[in-house]
């Protein structure tokens, strides 16, 4: 890559980084980096600080919590409703329906514990930084 780059305005830079970052990725972000001016100025290029992956965990730790917390709560009087209502009424309908409910109540919170993990993952796994031309 040639030592200094010059663009006209920051449009054109970002859209020449966002097609770099498509198609030349192996040279992007390798020493020694060129020199950016836009307009006559020099342009230094400030990067996020790496907080990624600390954000996503915390989300997700935090969004773990809360779940366990609440199904914590929430389970014994969802018990209790649940066999009262079930022991009330021989009628098929209400039993398959609260059979339904009782299975919805077991596995939402393990479906939303795996979701939140795939979440942290995929954030993990995250290339950054990200360039939109």
């Amino acid at each position: 890559m040639k030592k200094t780059l010059h663009f006209k305005n920051k449009k054109n830079y970002e859209k020449w980084l966002a097609y770099n970052w498509i198609h030349n990725v192996e040279k992007m972000g390798v020493k020694p980096h060129s020199q950016i001016i836009i307009s006559g100025r020099k342009h230094k290029v400030k990067h996020k600080k790496g907080q990624g992956l600390a954000g996503a965990f915390l989300i997700g730790m935090i969004t773990l919590f809360v779940v366990a917390l609440i199904y914590g709560i929430l389970s014994s009087p969802f018990t209790s409703v649940y066999n009262s209502i079930y022991n009330l009424t021989n009628d098929s309908g209400v039993h398959d329906t609260m059979g339904k409910v009782r299975t919805t109540w077991i596995y939402f919170p393990l479906i939303l514990i795996v979701g939140v993990i795939i979440y942290m993952l995929a954030q993990g796994m995250k290339r950054e930084p990200y360039y939109y031309g």
